[in-house]
């Protein structure tokens, strides 16, 4: 849906969606479990080798967990919930019909039922609205790495900007997205989206032919 948005809306002056991606490196090391939430259960690890330490009568000591590192089984879902709540204090929304996908929208046409290419027009050029950006943004989450696309560079400058305060992350352009080829050709009065992955294909080649009871590639 992100890739057909991208390549179908633009404003009435032919200004283009921006498109843009990321991912928070340091997504389960950077959330914190402790204090938090008391319904979630203490976890404890032993001491790594090298570090380990005893009391007076000898037996060592554990660790308890603050953080939801990989190899934690909830830890996908512990970043989720830490990175709703820092999206939903920054003035995204989730969509209520995708879970897991925010939009930013500040500008005259908020609230409306407009389309997204009047929004698009009623936000270019508007100035900033105490430090957030006029504009429009949407983009799609999976764990730690989003795909999404904005109105204008400030919108995503915003975006980014609102992560960084607890995640490492860096924003680029679509090129590889979630394991995708994404290749945007912009034109003067249309764009073009291609997207490959040559190892899916061949595996569901692959699949297919040998459903058919055909010589697998």
């Amino acid at each position: 849906m992100l890739i057909f948005i991208r390549v179908t809306y633009r404003s009435k002056s032919g200004a283009k969606l921006i498109d843009f991606n990321f991912d928070c490196s340091n997504a389960f090391q950077a959330t914190r479990i402790d204090g938090k939430d008391e319904r979630l259960t203490p976890l404890y690890c032993e001491q790594a080798a090298g570090f380990r330490q005893k009391d007076s009568a000898g037996n060592a000591y554990v660790c308890k967990v603050l953080v939801a590192h990989q190899g934690r089984i909830d830890s996908a879902r512990l970043f989720g919930q830490a990175f709703h709540k820092l999206m939903i204090a920054a003035g995204l929304r989730e969509l209520v019909y995708a879970p897991k996908a925010y939009m930013w929208h500040a500008g005259p046409l908020t609230a409306s039922s407009a389309s997204l290419g009047d929004i698009l027009t009623a936000c270019e050029g508007l100035p900033a609205v105490e430090g957030a950006p006029s504009g429009w943004a949407c983009f799609g989450q999976h764990v730690d790495d989003s795909a999404g696309v904005a109105s204008s560079q400030s919108v995503v400058d915003y975006l980014m900007g609102a992560i960084q305060v607890t995640y490492s992350c860096k924003m680029t352009r679509w090129d590889k997205v979630l394991g995708y080829t994404v290749t945007i050709n912009d034109y003067e009065h249309f764009s073009t989206a291609t997207i490959s992955c040559k190892p899916i294909l061949e595996a569901a080649i692959n699949r297919h032919l040998r459903s058919k009871g055909e010589a697998v590639l």
